[in-house]
C-alpha cells in the first residue's frame, strides 16, 4: 500500500478579534501552525480599523468584545467586504445573537470553549467556500463581454415571426 500525501490546508489571511489575551495567543499559534497568516485585535474598533487597512480572507470574532460589539463588527465587515468569510464565537449560549449572526451572513457561530481542531476545521471550511465563491465569480466575469466588445450568439425562434438573438460570451 502506497503512502498517502497529506496536503497542507489552503493558506489564508485571517483577522482574529478576541479580547481574552490567553485565548487569542492559543488561537493565533494554532492558525499559524496550520499555515495561515493571522493578525490579532483585542477590540472591535481596532479590528474594524485593521479590516479597513488589510484585505482579509476570513474574520474570526468574539461576540462580546469591547469598543465595538462583534455583531456590529460583522455588519460593518459584510458592508465593507462582502467577500470576506466571517466566523463568530461566544462564551454564552445566546440563540438570538446566534440567529442574528447567521442572518447577517456569518458562516459559523462557535461556542466556547472551542477546540483547536474545531477552529481549524471551521477555517478550512471557510477557506474552501470562499475559494469556490471566488472561482464562480471569476467564471461569471470571464463569460461577460469586455467593454466595447459585442458577442452574438444564435438566433432563436421565440414565437411566430419572432427571432431573438442570444449573446454568447466566452
Amino acid at each position: 500500500m502506497g503512502a498517502v500525501a497529506v496536503l497542507p490546508p489552503m493558506a489564508v489571511r485571517i483577522l482574529l478579534v478576541e479580547d481574552d489575551a490567553a485565548i487569542a495567543r492559543i488561537f493565533v499559534r494554532a492558525l499559524v501552525a496550520a499555515g495561515h497568516a493571522v493578525d490579532h485585535s483585542a477590540d472591535g474598533a481596532q479590528g474594524f480599523a485593521q479590516l479597513l487597512a488589510v484585505a482579509y480572507d476570513i474574520v474570526i470574532s468574539d461576540v462580546g468584545i469591547p469598543k465595538l460589539d462583534g455583531l456590529d463588527l460583522l455588519e460593518l465587515a459584510r458592508r465593507l467586504r462582502p467577500d470576506v468569510s466571517v466566523i463568530m464565537m461566544s462564551g454564552r449560549l445566546d440563540p438570538l445573537a446566534q440567529a442574528k449572526a447567521r442572518e447577517m451572513g456569518a458562516l459559523r457561530y462557535l461556542l466556547k470553549p472551542i477546540g483547536l481542531l474545531q477552529l481549524t476545521r471551521a477555517v478550512d471550511t471557510a477557506a474552501k467556500l470562499r475559494a469556490q465563491r471566488l472561482g464562480a465569480m471569476e467564471r461569471r466575469s470571464a463569460k461577460q463581454p469586455k467593454s466595447g466588445e459585442f458577442c452574438f450568439g444564435e438566433a432563436l425562434d421565440s414565437g411566430p415571426g419572432e427571432r431573438v438573438l442570444t449573446s454568447k460570451a466566452g
